[in-house]
């Protein structure tokens, strides 16, 4: 099933979409039972993403199986992640060579096996990428929804929840922090404190369970620090993307995925077959300003 198609299709009202949120008894997270409720409602929009990430470089190619928790950002199936844990990062770039991601699955909820999942879109400048479920389920799933965002003053609390591995059967983990600082360069971002879980591409909440952003890994480009290596490793660091900026980037990604689609569409009516033709799904395209890349 196309992305196209996914976004056009209508969803009904009677379809019991959940998108993650707080009754009043929970709108604050004072205690222990304002927590279980917490998490009761966010858990199930964090799902495990399994996939297959070819590298290829001067030694040949690998294949390497990694898994790794993303947020499920849309009731038809689209799911937010980190291109730093998705193999897609400019930081990759770095060590050389090429790295795909392949056989993309995402397992929902006690699913063992998952379901089919393509490559949208990445933005190597945010660490963002954008994966769609290719055949989504009628009833549409529970997600977080990051047009419900809320402010945190420096000092304030903040939420997150994570997923243990496959070992520890892929409990919840809660974890609280609180905003440490801000800093409008290389973008505007907010500062965890040091008790504060930051895995790249998990969303963050405030207490009133509004979402303030996501996990982003931030660091310089390598043109950068060409003269000065050590400098990547010391600016490197794992922040938080307000969610205005999450939307933006989600609301971009949508539309250069549709027009890549489009594209698609009219060179495969158009052009006659070719020897020299690159096979589809050949690794990234070329990168635009904004770092914002999508699958060939």
């Amino acid at each position: 099933m196309s992305f196209r198609k996914n976004l056009s299709r209508p969803v009904h009202v009677a379809l019991f979409i959940l998108a993650v949120g707080c009754t009043r008894q929970t709108a604050r997270a004072g205690g222990p039972s304002d927590y279980q409720a917490f998490v009761n409602k966010t858990a199930p929009a964090l799902v495990t993403v399994k996939f297959v990430l070819k590298v290829q470089g001067s030694g040949g190619q690998r294949d390497i199986e990694r898994e790794f928790t993303a947020v499920m950002i849309g009731p038809r199936g689209m799911v937010l992640c980190s291109s730093v844990q998705l193999g897609t990062s400019k930081l990759m770039r770095r060590f050389g060579g090429t790295a795909t991601p392949t056989d993309i699955k995402v397992l929902i909820g006690e699913d063992t096996e998952g379901v089919d999942a393509k490559l949208l879109a990445s933005d190597s400048d945010l660490d963002l990428s954008w994966l769609q479920i290719k055949e989504p389920r009628e009833k549409g799933y529970v997600f977080v929804d990051f047009a419900n965002s809320g402010t945190v003053p420096v000092g304030g609390a903040l939420l997150t929840i994570n997923r243990m591995d496959k070992f520890f059967d892929r409990a919840p983990l809660l974890n609280v922090g609180r905003l440490g600082g801000k800093t409008r360069k290389p973008r505007e971002l907010l500062l965890p404190s040091s008790g504060l879980d930051v895995t790249p591409g998990m969303p963050i909440f405030a207490e009133d369970c509004s979402t303030v952003g996501v996990v982003v890994i931030q660091s310089p480009d390598p043109e950068d620090t060409a003269a000065n290596p050590g400098m990547a490793g010391q600016s490197t660091a794992a922040l938080i993307l307000p969610s205005a900026d999450v939307m933006k980037a989600t609301k971009q990604a949508r539309e250069t995925a549709l027009e890549s689609e489009e594209d698609d569409e009219g060179e495969t009516e158009s052009a006659q077959p070719s020897a020299t033709s690159k096979p589809a799904g050949q690794g990234a395209g070329d990168e635009s300003a904004t770092g914002l890349s999508t699958p060939e």
